[in-house]
């Protein structure tokens, strides 16, 4: 696998897509779409299938797109992926934690970074006080023919992405009881809006602008001397990302390091 630059193509997105313009689905949706693309054409990665049978005649009867039950030349159903999505996962995965880390750091100016090599349960931290596992990916991409492939079920989407999410929260509450651990995905399935947990705080959907401007709310009280100070901001963001609208909070108490009543941390009552 060729080296990718995850964070340039990421920087690259948000000026293109994004700026200095207000926020807007399309306008997420399109900066996402973008990274997803760029690694992807990076990495080479597309989705393309071959003909094992017409291999083994000399042929070379291969193509873009996902794979036909049936070679369109021989008519053998010996048909396979050439890049699978196993092959893409880390790819789009690498390009959608980077993408969300850059908005969170350049639009919002939170203390975001990367979780150490070692740390398997989440990809990004916030001051050490949230959790944040990234599951990000695309609905379809474009080849170097030109064509588009339509990938279906991305994000949380995929059963598995969920449950390997739901694997590394329960792994993260055995030793984090009390901070707030978040997915945050490009895609989130109707049973999954508001879901909640003993290990999940809260499921968001990155694309969704009206959430994502609440950061922070107008509500949230000045911390630490300034209405922008890190602590301030990691509140707020934990309030845009509970409030799922008309669902009934309970108040939890803070994260060590910030005021009660800041930013309004909350957990649901579990379902």
């Amino acid at each position: 696998m060729p080296s990718i630059q995850y964070d340039d193509i990421a920087a690259a997105g948000y000026g293109q897509h994004i700026g200095r313009r207000a926020l807007t689905n399309d306008r997420l949706r399109h900066y996402f779409d973008a990274c997803f693309q760029a690694a992807i054409d990076d990495a080479g990665c597309y989705p393309a299938w071959a003909c094992v049978a017409c291999i083994g005649r000399g042929a070379a009867t291969a193509a873009f797109g996902n794979a036909p039950k049936r070679c369109p030349v021989c008519e053998s159903p010996k048909v396979f992926e050439v890049a699978t999505f196993q092959s893409r996962a880390s790819v789009v995965g690498n390009a959608f934690e980077s993408a969300v880390r850059h908005l969170l750091a350049v639009r919002f100016e939170l203390p975001v970074a990367p979780t150490p090599g070692n740390t398997r349960t989440h990809d990004l931290e916030i001051t050490s006080a949230i959790a944040i596992e990234t599951k990000g990916s695309p609905r379809r991409l474009q080849n170097p023919d030109s064509t588009v492939t339509t990938l279906g079920r991305p994000g949380l989407e995929r059963s598995d992405t969920w449950k390997k999410a739901q694997a590394n929260a329960s792994n993260y509450r055995r030793h984090n009881r009390a901070n707030p651990f978040f997915i945050v995905s490009n895609a989130v399935p109707h049973d999954l809006v508001g879901y909640r947990s003993d290990d999940i705080t809260g499921i968001f959907n990155i694309t969704l602008a009206n959430r994502v401007e609440r950061w922070p709310p107008k509500s949230t009280p000045p911390c630490r001397g300034s209405p922008k100070s890190p602590a301030t901001r990691v509140a707020g963001l934990a309030s845009s990302l509970l409030d799922t609208g008309g669902v009934r909070q309970q108040q939890r108490p803070p994260p060590a390091g910030f005021p009660a009543g800041a930013g309004g941390w909350r957990r649901f009552p579990r379902r």
